[in-house]
C-alpha cells in the first residue's frame, strides 16, 4: 500500500508539472505520453464507490469504452491519412459534450461493468501509437484535429488521480 501511495503522489506531481492543456495541440501529446508512461493502471482502479456516484464529468464521449474505441478509429485514420473521414467525425464529435456521473462513465453503454484496468491498458497504448503517428507529420493539423480526444483523456486521468488521492486522506 506504501508503494501505491507513493507513485500516486508522484503521478499527481507530474501531472502538476505538465501543463495539459487540451487545447494546446503542440505539446499535449508528449505530456499524456510523459504520464502515462509512468501510470501503472492498476494504481487508479478501483475508483471508490462514494467518488464514483456524487461526481460528473464533462465529456464529449458517454462512456471509457467508447473513448477508447473512438480513440483507437482516429489513430487508424491518421495512419490512413483519410482526413475527411477525421474531420468529419471531429465536427460530430464537438456537437455534444455529455455531462455524466462518473460510474456510468466507467460503464459500457448499457450500463453494465468494463474492465476498467483492460481499457485503462489499451488507452496508455493507443497513446503511444498516437504519438507515434502525429510525429510523422511536420504539421500541427493531426494534433489540433485530437484536441477533443486530449480533452477527455486529461478529464479522465484528472478523474482518475482525484478518486484515489481522496481515499489516501
Amino acid at each position: 500500500m506504501l508503494g501505491k501511495t507513493w507513485r500516486l503522489k508522484r503521478y499527481r506531481r507530474l501531472r502538476d508539472r505538465l501543463a495539459l492543456v487540451p487545447a494546446d495541440s503542440n505539446e499535449t501529446p508528449n505530456e499524456l505520453i510523459t504520464l502515462w508512461r509512468c501510470i501503472k493502471p492498476h494504481d487508479l482502479i478501483p475508483v471508490p464507490t462514494e467518488y464514483r456516484a456524487h461526481t460528473v464529468v464533462a465529456v464529449k464521449f458517454p462512456n471509457l469504452p467508447e473513448l477508447v474505441r473512438g480513440f483507437t478509429e482516429h489513430n487508424r485514420r491518421i495512419a490512413d491519412e483519410a482526413d475527411y473521414s477525421i474531420e468529419r467525425a471531429v465536427t460530430e464529435l464537438a456537437k455534444t459534450t455529455h455531462g455524466v456521473v462518473f460510474d456510468l462513465y466507467l460503464a459500457d453503454q448499457d450500463h453494465y461493468p468494463i474492465d476498467e484496468h483492460h481499457l485503462l491498458t489499451r488507452l496508455r497504448g493507443q497513446l503511444q501509437e498516437h504519438q507515434y503517428l502525429v510525429a510523422q507529420h511536420p504539421s500541427q493539423y493531426y494534433q489540433r484535429l485530437s484536441e477533443l480526444y486530449y480533452h477527455d483523456i486529461v478529464t479522465l486521468t484528472d478523474h482518475l488521480l482525484d478518486a484515489q488521492l481522496r481515499t489516501l486522506k
